[in-house]
């Protein structure tokens, strides 16, 4: 008999306590299910380990797993399994369970300690095999480093540095160094398999993490799950991973906690190319590759094409420059927004012009002296709509913004003032978090775009449109996302840095280029079916993108937003 002790235990902690511990009790058919992707092809373990164990839902679908198998209940328990947590109330739980499950077995003092092994000393298990367990499994606490509740003390991330080497960065999620510290404490050969953001993957921030696990393991498989597993807002996976024969053991007793750092730059580290198939299974998928492929594994998982782009033409950094905001420019810039003008005698209705927009005077006016902000939200596929819908600025709504200019000269902040100064000149604005990649086109350079949208400058004003048919091209949106998979905040959504703008291959076939750029100026000045699909069959051919790829991107694309 099973007694989900996890689920009660959640049930009895307060949210802001389960927020600051990164607690997301497992599923028993998340546990179950990934014990059996690591366990398919390999031998029976004869120890398994959870470092993070809570309340034992992994290692309750461990004995499960090992029971099966046949190894009597009495033994699993008594012989199998070791666990660690910082609840001493959740291991309580996790060992009461155990005993309910195999009919009144307990663990041996020392297989299940209250105890930090990322923080603590050595002997975490005393009883632990010498060589290394078996597997390690788990779902570690998430905590972000960009929350206050769960962001780690200067002292703490110095103590971690000091046991993880260059794997810890400021934002290094505290579930990350959970993995990496499975690969150590398991054996050459040994297999760990644990629930992770999906930012592990993709995130920019996690690549030195992802280095340190290249020099000690495989990456066999990743799980991808389409649903929300947890009530947090945050999208899970879940490498399988093998340990690499060869790699120094670690003892799982005494050297996994107190074992030497691994340099993330040192053997195996580094990102490897695309793969060419993924396998998706229902709601949930798995993909298969070489080790290493950490992006695109994710991508393959998440249905994303395949895609290789010859880089033969350069990068699009070398003809544009990426400009992007933050903080300080976003919020120096409220005190000089305010709401555009009606134009005398007009109707309500926005007149669009080549470029996206509207016509000064087709139902607003931006006053002498302003500018139009241009956010996120007023950015469609190959134009504007300011002033068209609704859009969110500075915990405002808005329907036509504009800034004051005057205003931001008297009052704004430096950073704001030259944000404005930079941008102020014929540009393409890219938006983020999107699901393919909506760019508009600003040909007089009068806008202010509002961060985090992406200013990209031509350094030579005729390359203004060229440089919009790169971004704005089928092929770019699945070069992007294969990228960064998982660093959005929806799954499949794009969210992109001014870097991997830069490093965007340039077309191969100019003719086709430039047919792509008058098709797409042509869409701004009269959004249709015709002229998309005059843009996406050039942009196609110049970067000769696959029919799959571009039959993805429609279906992203949806129903074209006609001009109101």
């Amino acid at each position: 008999m099973d007694v989900d002790l996890a689920a009660a235990l959640e049930a009895a902690t307060s949210a802001p306590v389960r927020r600051a511990r990164g607690l997301h009790v497992t599923p028993r058919w998340l546990a179950d299910h990934l014990l059996e992707l690591v366990l398919a092809d390999a031998p029976t373990p004869a120890s398994v380990c959870d470092p993070a164990c809570g309340g034992g839902a992994f290692l309750l679908a461990a004995a499960r797993a090992l029971h099966a198998r046949g190894v009597p209940r009495d033994e699993v328990v008594c012989e199998r399994l070791w666990g660690a947590d910082i609840d001493a109330v959740g291991l309580a739980a996790a060992e009461a369970a155990l005993a309910i499950w195999s009919g009144g077995a307990v663990p041996p003092p020392g297989r299940l300690v209250v105890e930090d092994p990322l923080r603590a000393g050595d002997e975490v298990w005393p009883t632990g095999p010498p060589e290394g367990f078996d597997l390690v499994v788990g779902n570690p606490p998430f905590q972000s480093q960009l929350g206050r509740a769960t962001a780690r003390g200067r002292a703490d991330q110095l103590r971690l540095r000091r046991r993880f080497g260059a794997a810890v960065r400021a934002y290094t999620d505290t579930a990350w160094l959970f993995l990496l510290l499975g690969c150590q404490l398991v054996r050459p050969g040994g297999r760990v398999v644990m629930v992770q953001p999906d930012s592990l993957a993709a995130a920019r921030d996690a690549a030195a993490v992802r280095n340190a696990i290249d020099a000690l393991a495989c990456l066999d498989q990743l799980w991808v799950d389409d649903r929300r597993v947890f009530a947090a807002a945050v999208r899970v996976c879940a490498p399988v991973l093998r340990r690499l024969e060869g790699t120094p053991a670690l003892a799982g007793a005494r050297g996994a906690a107190g074992g030497p750092a691994v340099d993330a730059n040192g053997p195996g580290a580094g990102e490897r190319g695309p793969v060419d198939a993924g396998v998706r299974a229902g709601g949930a998928g798995s993909a298969v590759g070489e080790p290493g492929r950490w992006h695109d594994l994710l991508a393959d998982a998440s249905g994303v094409p395949a895609l290789r782009l010859p880089v033969t033409a350069g990068r699009l950094g070398g003809m544009a420059t990426m400009l992007a905001g933050f903080r300080d420019e976003y919020y120096g810039l409220a005190v000089a927004v305010r709401e555009a003008d009606p134009a005398p005698g007009a109707a309500p209705a926005p007149d669009p012009v080549p470029g996206g927009g509207m016509r000064a005077g087709g139902g607003m006016r931006a006053a002498a002296g302003g500018a139009r902000l241009v956010t996120v939200g007023a950015i469609d596929f190959g134009r504007s709509a300011w002033g068209e819908r609704p859009v969110r600025f500075a915990k405002r709504r808005w329907q036509a913004p504009i800034v004051d200019l005057e205003r931001l000269a008297a009052e704004g902040t430096a950073a704001a003032q030259r944000w404005v100064h930079r941008t102020r000149r014929p540009k393409v604005l890219v938006a983020t978090q999107t699901k393919v990649l909506e760019v508009t086109v600003d040909e007089s350079g009068d806008w202010v775009p509002s961060v985090p949208v992406i200013a990209a400058v031509p350094r030579r004003p005729g390359d203004l449109w060229r440089v919009a048919a790169v971004l704005a091209s089928p092929a770019s949106t699945v070069w992007l996302l294969r990228r960064a998979p998982g660093a959005a905040l929806a799954r499949g959504a794009l969210k992109v840095a001014t870097r991997d703008l830069s490093d965007l291959p340039l077309p191969v076939d100019d003719d086709a280029w430039a047919a792509a750029a008058d098709a797409l100026r042509a869409y701004a000045a009269e959004p249709g079916r015709v002229a998309l699909d005059a843009f996406v069959e050039a942009a196609t051919r110049a970067q000769a993108a696959p029919p799959a790829v571009v039959a993805w991107w429609r279906d992203r694309l949806g129903p074209i937003r006609q001009p109101v």
